[in-house]
């Protein structure tokens, strides 16, 4: 589950100043700039290229003409423009920064960044050259340049909340948590309202581990836009993080609301309702996200093990060999198949899957302790104890491993070495109800009843429903 803050302002600066050579105001131009302040734009620039047309090097007429321009969305008109402005003054900043607008507008961003190089170096205080520099910094994975830039942009202009927040993203895109929860934090104090910024803040208030923080600050994102199909997912992804599936499932319901086609919180309601134990509801959400995404392996696996807890074994079965056919070493699916066929008693199959998950990642205690168990129960000891010694060398205090060591032990006679073992279970885990009632059958072996019904008496207190510990104790009890 993931989503990804915003850059809040990614929109470049531009800018135009008042020449000194009044006599270049000519009547266009100043007819010109009273449509510009009445908001007419395409009538104001009607009349700016009508007075180029009668002095094509009139300064005013075209830094105005290409600024005008990028207002209308126009870039590629406004390039030629304004590159005739720096090659007849090449002084002007405000004219180098609006042609590394239009640069970047247009995806040139080799030239953008030149000219806004030459804007800054024109203008070392322009706080809006620093800023689209820095951006565009961001575009090309520049990222210590960029904070930089937004650095030196912040140092003129503190109070604008844009900045703060493109900080915050370069600081997220290199993974430093504290320094972009700090920045965001800056922002969002600058702009308290907006649901951008607050949901920027959440995600690396959760990204750094401050899970209720998060929250609060999400909660107010949802708050402040009801309809952000991304603060809603944020929001169910920090409920996920402090085990809140319930609020969660609200969350993403609302979410494929927003938006029905979108994968994520179809797949997360899928696995969220099978926590829950809705799995009527999982296996719906499910089909809805394999809809979307078909061959998602994680998506095939995980309606196969809602299957599974419905004790719809064969349809469970059906969808785990389908994620192998889609990926022939996804260790997971290979797990699952081995269980399936373990409950529907084909132990062959089952000892074949495990041993696929063994050849996938020979480190796995899971499989290596399974095979031991299958091994264990078709007699075949020697093998039994090579898979348990496996598990144990990766993990030697899994409780699994060593109590299995400690049954091919006292199978094979060694019983001084099994009361070993399960002593060593015991030391990892005092309430591992199983190695206190093999322990009594070793005691009961060596003909010590007293200390067996001990250990039973213990098996029971710790598994009140320790079948094969009440046994042993009645019989020893007689």
């Amino acid at each position: 589950m993931r989503t990804y803050p915003l850059l809040l302002a990614i929109l470049f600066v531009v800018s135009v100043s008042a020449l000194a050579q009044s006599e270049q105001e000519t009547d266009h131009f100043k007819a010109a700039l009273d449509f510009y302040r009445a908001a007419e734009l395409d009538k104001a620039v009607s009349e700016l290229e009508v007075g180029l047309q009668e002095n094509p090097d009139n300064l005013l007429v075209l830094r105005w003409l290409g600024f005008l321009y990028i207002k209308q969305g126009k870039t590629e008109e406004a390039i030629p423009v304004l590159e005739r402005v720096v090659s007849l003054q090449d002084d002007l900043d405000d004219a180098y920064n609006n042609l590394g607008s239009a640069y970047a507008a247009r995806g040139q961003t080799a030239k953008a960044i030149q000219a806004y190089e030459k804007a800054l170096s024109l203008n070392p205080k322009s706080s809006a050259v620093a800023y689209n520099l820095a951006n565009l910094y961001v575009k090309q994975k520049r990222l210590d340049d960029a904070i930089k830039q937004y650095k030196a942009a912040i140092a003129l202009t503190p109070d604008d909340p844009s900045i703060w927040n493109n900080l915050g993203y370069v600081y997220y895109l290199k993974s430093d948590w504290e320094s972009a929860v700090a920045a965001y934090s800056k922002a969002v104090s600058l702009l308290d309202e907006d649901a951008v910024l607050q949901l920027n803040l959440g995600v690396v208030l959760s990204r750094n581990g401050d899970h209720d923080k998060a929250v609060e600050v999400l909660e107010k994102a949802v708050s402040l836009d009801k309809s952000s199909y991304q603060a809603r997912v944020a929001l169910g992804e920090a409920y996920v993080a402090k085990n809140m599936p319930e609020p969660a499932i609200v969350q993403f319901r609302k979410a494929a609301e927003l938006k029905p086609e979108e994968f994520v919180p179809r797949y997360n309601l899928a696995v969220l309702y099978g926590k829950v134990g809705d799995y009527d509801s999982a296996v719906v959400e499910s089909k809805k996200a394999a809809e979307l995404r078909p061959n998602e392996l994680n998506v095939v696996n995980n309606l196969g093990w809602v299957y599974f807890k419905q004790g719809k074994f064969a349809e469970a079965r059906e969808q785990f060999e389908k994620a192998v056919g889609l990926n022939k070493n996804y260790a997971v699916a290979h797990s699952n198949l081995a269980v399936i066929h373990e409950r529907l008693g084909d132990t062959a199959q089952a000892k074949a899957e495990w041993l696929e998950v063994q050849r996938i990642n020979p480190k796995s205690v899971l499989a290596a302790v399974s095979l031991g168990n299958i091994c264990f129960a078709a007699e075949e000891y020697d093998e039994a104890e090579a898979q348990y010694k496996t598990a144990y060398n990766v993990e030697p205090g899994d409780v699994h491993a060593l109590n299995g060591l400690g049954l091919v032990a006292e199978r094979t006679g060694r019983l001084d070495e099994a009361i070993d073992w399960y002593a060593r279970v015991l030391a990892t885990d005092p309430g591992f109800a199983y190695a206190y009632n093999n322990m009594g059958v070793v005691y009961e072996r060596q003909g010590k009843p007293d200390e067996a019904v001990t250990h039973y008496r213990k098996a029971l207190e710790l598994k009140t429903d320790y079948a094969d510990a009440k046994k042993n104790l009645e019989r020893l009890e007689k």
